[in-house]
């Protein structure tokens, strides 16, 4: 699995109870101006990127499209309506990612910054490769976009302390569906 991987909307507070996220929304993330919690920036981030170029260059045309992280066709609670619906959602558009930014507040004047954490990989050597694609897709519909390298004890030391506010990177592991589901679905700090 090879999937990108967004950091930012930290939860700061339980999603349940008195001081859930319901009794005072802005108050519920580490970082509630990032504008990774802005739904229309996190489409313009899928929109620039081209899977297909990523998968050709970088994988050889072999891979197949994933259109919901850890489901395959083949497993079990598969849905069809995923991959009628996967082009318009997230498909590439680089049009639609800059008129998305536009409707958040982004242009030339007041550019998107974003920052893609390169990350290499032992059994994935084309990792940071493809990361570093993601910046010129990004650079491509006007975002303001950095490249970050980190050694893995700083990076897991930032990690932990939730210092990601406006952060993207891809992620490549070969973990079984229901263990990707517990490990990667429920990252929050509560």
């Amino acid at each position: 699995n090879t999937f990108g991987i967004m950091l930012g909307p930290w939860v700061n507070k339980p999603i349940f109870g008195e001081e859930s996220l319901a009794s005072d929304p802005n108050q519920a993330y580490v970082y509630p101006d990032t504008p990774l919690l802005d739904v229309r920036v996190r489409e313009a981030l899928n929109h620039a990127i081209n899977r297909e170029a990523l998968n050709e260059a970088f994988i050889g045309g072999n891979g197949l499209p994933m259109y919901n992280t850890y489901m395959h066709p083949s497993r079990p609670g598969w849905n069809e309506d995923w991959v009628s619906r996967f082009p318009e959602a997230y498909g590439y558009d680089p049009q639609k990612a800059r008129d998305l930014l536009a409707e958040a507040g982004y242009g030339p004047n007041n550019p998107l910054q974003h920052t893609v954490e390169v990350r290499t990989y032992a059994f994935f050597p084309a990792g940071g490769d493809m990361q570093e694609a993601l910046f010129g897709f990004y650079k491509d519909v006007g975002i303001d976009v950095k490249l970050e390298t980190l050694d893995n004890a700083t990076r897991g030391a930032r990690s932990r302390k939730l210092e990601f506010d406006n952060h993207s990177y891809v992620y490549v592991t070969s973990v079984r569906q229901y263990l990707g589901f517990g490990v990667f679905n429920s990252a929050s700090k509560i």
